[in-house]
Order: C-alpha cells, then sequence, then structure tokens
C-alpha cells in the first residue's frame, strides 16, 4: 500500500507540516526517514512508515498499524468529500445491518439486494446517495471490517474518522465543526430548553449540527429533525443514528420545540435573513459571527426588526477559539422565543459579553440556566437571580452605540443619610465596639463624583497585574500561597512551589491591599499579600495617592454583572482624610471577621466532635 504525506500525518496523529519537517530532518542518520517509492505524486511504501514510526517513536499513535485499514477504507472509496460521505453511510448502514453486512455484499446479487433492502427502510434516505456502486461497495466494506476490528463499534470507528479524516478532506465539514465546549453547550441549551415543552423535539435547521447533536445526552429521547443542506445535512442525519436516535428529515414533522441555526460561513444578508420571528412555540438558537449579530453595522435593519418585533429574548458575545477552522473569530448566540405582547417600551432583552472570559463548565451551565428562564414567560423574568445574563430595555439597546451583547453599567442607588440616620450609623459602630475608630458626623459637602477602573488607570491612580502562567509541575507540595479560578470561585490556597515560582521570569507577589479578580462579579481583596496570581486570575494595585480604597474598588467589581469590564466598574472619588476613615473601619472589621469566622470554625469542629464521640458511644451526656 503507498502512503501520501497527508496520509502519514493522518496514520501518525500529527499534522502535514511535521512530516515534512520528519523527511528533511532525519534524512540521514541511523534511522533514515524512508526513501519515497514514487516521485510524482510522492508515494511512500506503508509497510516502511509503520517500520520507521515504531522504531524513532515519532508522532501521537501509540499503535499505528491499527489504523492503517482506515487509510485502506478511504482508498478503496472515492476522492475528496465523496470518499468521506461514503466512508460515513458505509458505516451507518453496518450500523444498521450488524456483522451480517460484509457477508451479504459477498453473495451473488448482493449489493443490489442490499440497496433494495436499504431503500425501503427509514435508513435509505440518509445513505444510499452517497455509497458506491457494486463491487466497490463490497470492497469498500470489506475494509470497513478490518478497520473495525481496532476500534470498539461502529461509533467509535466513525468518531475516530471525524477527527482524523473526515475534517481533513472535507472543508465544508470542517468550516461547521464547533470546539468541544461549544458544542456541549449547544447539546445543554437545547435539551434545557425543549424540557420547557411537552414533547422534546429539536430540528437541526441548518443541516449541519454534526458537532453538537452528538453531544445530547443519551438518556434524552426526544425526536432529531435535520434540514436538508445536501451531503453534509446526511452525514449530520448518519451522526444522530448511529446515536440510535429517533432522527428524521426535517419534514418528518410540522412543528418544533427548539430549533438549531448555524450560519457560521453565510453572507451579513444570509445571517440577518435567519432572524425572522419563530413559528408557534418554538424557541430557536442562532449561532454566527459576532461581527452580524453583535457588533455595529451600517446595513442593520433586518436586526433591529427582530429585536422590535418583541422576540429576542437573549444576545451573548462568546470568546473567540470556538471554532477550530477559524479560532480567532468570536460568534455570537441569539434566542428566540415567541412573541412577548408587553409594551414596546417594557419590553428587555438579556444580554451577555463573554468574549474577555473562558468558556468552563460552571460558566456554560450558568448561562444555559439562565438562558432557559429567558425564553419562558416575560411576566416570570422579575422573580429570577441572573448569573450571567443581564437586562437592558430593548428601546435602550437599539438606541445605544456600541455592541449589542455589552451588558448595563451597574447602577448602585446612592443613599442620602439624614440626621437620624448619622446617628443610628453611630450607634452602631459603637455597639460593635468600634466607635473610636472615627468620629461619625454629618458631612457638609453634597455631591458624588465618580470614575470607572479604565479611567483610575489611566490618571495612574491603579495598575493591572496579569496573573502568571503556571505549570503543572509548581502545583506539588509547595506553601507559597496562590490565588486561582476554581470551580468558578476565586481561591488563596497553600500548594505552589516557591523556589520555581519565584524562578520566572514574570513572577510577582501580592501586596496587602491588593484587589484580585476574575471578572464582573468575582472579586476579593489580599490583606495579607504575598501570595502569587495564576492566569486567568488578575490584580488591581491602588497607588498611594489613589482617591479610593481597595474596599471600594472590590465592591465595584463584585456588584457588576458576569461579562462586564472594566469601563463599567464605576466608584465615587473619596477625599484624602475620608479614606483614612474608610481604612481604618474596614482594617477592624476585618478584623472582626477573621475572628468570627475562626470561632465559627470552632463551633463547628465542636459540633462534629460531639456527633462523632456521641454515635460511637465514647461519652455520656446528662442535661440537668
Amino acid at each position: 500500500m503507498l502512503l501520501s504525506m497527508g496520509d502519514i500525518a493522518v496514520l501518525a496523529l500529527v499534522q502535514r507540516p511535521v512530516v515534512t519537517m520528519w523527511r528533511h530532518r532525519y534524512a540521514t542518520g541511523p534511522v533514515p526517514f524512508p526513501l519515497p517509492l514514487q516521485e510524482d505524486p510522492l508515494r511512500f511504501d506503508a509497510e516502511d512508515i509503520l517500520l520507521w514510526l515504531n522504531e524513532t517513536g515519532r508522532g501521537n499513535n501509540r499503535d499505528p498499524a491499527a489504523h492503517l485499514p482506515a487509510l485502506e477504507l478511504r482508498e478503496r472509496g472515492m476522492p475528496g468529500e465523496a470518499g468521506v460521505a461514503a466512508a460515513s453511510a458505509l458505516l451507518s448502514l453496518r450500523h444498521h445491518y450488524g456483522d451480517s453486512l460484509l457477508a451479504a455484499l459477498e453473495e451473488p446479487g448482493g449489493p443490489d439486494r442490499v440497496r433494495r433492502t436499504t431503500e425501503e427502510s427509514e435508513l435509505g434516505g440518509a445513505v444510499l446517495i452517497d455509497l458506491p456502486l457494486g463491487a466497490e461497495l463490497t470492497a469498500m466494506a470489506r475494509a470497513a471490517e478490518a478497520f473495525l476490528d481496532h476500534h470498539f463499534g461502529v461509533c467509535d470507528a466513525h468518531d475516530w474518522l471525524s477527527g482524523n479524516w473526515f475534517r481533513q478532506a472535507w472543508p465544508t465539514l470542517a468550516a461547521t465543526s464547533l470546539s468541544g465546549e461549544l458544542a456541549s453547550l449547544l447539546a445543554s441549551s437545547v435539551v434545557a430548553l425543549a424540557d420547557t415543552s411537552a414533547t422534546h423535539n429539536v430540528l437541526d435547521a441548518s443541516g449541519n449540527g454534526h458537532s453538537w447533536l452528538p453531544r445530547l445526552p443519551p438518556e434524552w429521547m426526544g425526536a432529531v429533525g435535520v434540514a436538508d443542506n445536501g451531503a453534509l445535512s446526511r452525514h449530520t442525519l448518519r451522526t444522530s443514528l448511529l446515536a440510535d436516535r429517533d432522527a428524521g428529515p426535517a419534514g418528518s414533522r410540522e412543528e418544533w420545540d427548539v430549533a438549531v441555526d448555524l450560519a457560521l460561513s453565510q453572507t451579513e444578508q444570509e445571517v440577518l435573513e435567519r432572524l425572522h420571528p419563530p413559528e408557534g412555540r418554538e424557541k430557536r438558537l442562532v449561532l454566527a459571527p459576532a461581527r452580524h449579530l453583535c457588533e455595529p453595522m451600517p446595513r442593520g435593519l433586518l436586526r433591529d426588526e427582530s429585536l422590535r418585533a418583541g422576540v429576542v429574548r437573549a444576545i451573548v458575545k462568546l470568546p473567540a477559539g470556538l471554532r477550530p477552522s477559524n479560532p480567532r473569530e468570536q460568534l455570537a448566540l441569539w434566542l428566540l422565543a415567541e412573541y412577548d405582547d408587553h409594551p414596546f417600551e417594557q419590553q428587555r432583552t438579556f444580554v451577555a459579553d463573554l468574549s474577555a472570559r473562558e468558556l468552563d463548565t460552571p460558566l456554560a451551565a450558568d448561562l444555559v440556566a439562565d438562558l432557559r428562564a429567558a425564553a419562558l414567560d416575560p411576566t416570570t423574568h422579575g422573580h429570577r437571580s441572573w448569573r450571567v445574563l443581564s437586562a437592558v430595555r430593548t428601546a435602550h439597546l437599539l438606541a445605544r452605540p456600541g455592541s449589542l451583547a455589552t451588558p448595563p453599567p451597574a447602577v448602585r442607588a446612592v443613599r442620602v443619610l439624614t440626621g437620624e440616620a448619622v446617628v443610628d450609623l453611630r450607634r452602631r459602630a459603637e455597639e460593635l465596639g468600634m466607635g473610636d475608630v472615627a468620629e461619625i458626623r454629618p458631612s457638609d459637602v453634597a455631591g458624588r463624583a465618580s470614575v470607572n477602573v479604565e479611567q483610575a488607570g489611566r490618571r495612574k491612580w491603579l495598575k493591572m497585574k496579569s496573573g502568571i502562567r503556571l505549570g503543572a509541575t509548581v502545583f506539588a507540595t509547595g506553601e507559597l500561597p496562590v490565588w486561582t479560578h476554581v470551580h468558578g470561585r476565586l481561591s488563596r490556597s497553600h500548594g505552589v512551589d516557591k523556589l520555581q515560582t519565584l524562578a520566572l521570569h514574570q513572577a510577582w507577589l501580592t501586596q496587602p491591599g491588593d484587589v484580585v479578580y476574575r471578572g464582573g462579579g468575582e472579586a476579593e481583596i489580599d490583606h495579607t499579600g504575598g501570595a502569587v496570581v495564576a492566569y486567568p486570575v488578575k490584580a488591581l494595585r491602588l497607588a498611594p495617592d489613589a482617591p479610593m480604597t481597595p474596599r471600594q474598588l472590590q465592591r465595584a467589581i463584585s456588584v457588576a454583572p458576569a461579562g462586564s469590564t472594566e469601563r463599567q466598574w464605576q466608584f465615587a472619588l473619596v477625599a484624602e482624610g475620608q479614606r483614612r476613615g474608610l481604612s481604618e473601619f474596614s482594617a477592624r472589621i476585618n478584623e472582626r471577621r477573621t475572628d468570627v469566622l475562626a470561632e465559627l470554625q470552632k463551633l463547628q469542629e465542636l459540633e462534629e466532635s460531639l456527633l462523632d464521640a456521641c454515635e460511637n458511644q465514647l461519652i455520656t451526656l446528662e442535661v440537668d
């Protein structure tokens, strides 16, 4: 069997340029790279390549010989996209027939008989167009059996081919492929939205849901429809049939509970035309480049019409890197649902800008929960605490400049203290033993001057310090404190090797009063300092003359919605005398808070010890 350079890359599980590098770098030496058997086009002997890979240990495939039948399967099929479609169709046919497929094909007239039988089954429309004819089908099925011997069934083999052949040979398939994080987010959103309906049916409205449909949980029993989009939609339908889902063409039902429309490579006009109001009670998710769905555009009339129609429930701007074929591109997600019959002035759209965040599991779970709630009757929205999404009046969204996904600035009510309130504030401080910190009296100056974090940085009042990237070996048995973002929360813990960490040229340690943050809604004050900040966590350090306190800064970030940016984190400027008083109060309150938490910990430990002692009959408790 002869292999091309691309075949060798597939066999070794590396990128195509790596093979070129091997050929030139290891042209001589103890184990030289094999010489080609054919120069134009360049072809190598498969046995020579397998021997070289095994002797040198190059590549990422521990058993390249086990995957050689996959290349034979491709060789037996048709070239390019047709070969990918044929292999996918054949594996679906093998899944439907079971082990008897090859024997049935090898019988006299077997290929024609199998095609007739398949045509009469529900599988016919998904595979027949893409299968080869006659003896070619039998030869391809024989190669498929050899390939299946090295995998745990047809589904496992199909997954391997999808990752190591299909996307490389089929550009359209690669262009519509999503990262695992985004595919899981879409699948989870579909399940959550469908669960609000009685029938739990979902439509792949663009026919290219081959990335997210396999991520639907195995226990989910809803029907799946796939819109007709040629060979790509047939491939998508086969991925669902391989998972034993109740899947069929989009025309198999008149109404669908949830529709997902991926418009990744369409023009601006084509994307905007997909934002039409959903039919009936359908809920629709539209995924497209953020430049079409979120960012300002000169010809955005269709987009504005959708917003004015009262059917747009949520707009989410997603981080970059979720589309492997274009990793720098940012995508956005729209959720459309049935008409909101409130007056337009009262209608709200929920937005979130996640472009600066990592789409990890906790964030995705919170976003799914918010999307599900946003799709419900608008009368229920006021009773919910939103985790990721922020509500914006739709009229304001249309009138303001900038991105549609930008959440509104956090607005905190300014309370004006009356004379009685000042007396009450003084009394409360005295009751807590803090009457000696500073004298509390009414101010002679009224008004409030505010700035945001970005403006404060430009005025040199604070400095942003990025977290450092730490390797896995650093998180060993060290004792240097480290700020990390674990399970969706900021955490200061021990466990970083001090010598290895401080040897990094970009290493730095926090100072007392630094504000550590991950984004809007997540900020803590490092009261003791001396800790490492690990990426993606950051820190803000106040200048000595900064007209604000760390507690102000921390509160401004903590009350801001998730996905907000430094430009939206606002706080008031405070005079120098006021800063000293506020800092003294904050320090004393933090001391008391530490003491109270320590006492609570002791109480909990005492309760646990009493429970253990009583349950094991180690003590006897007598009550008078």
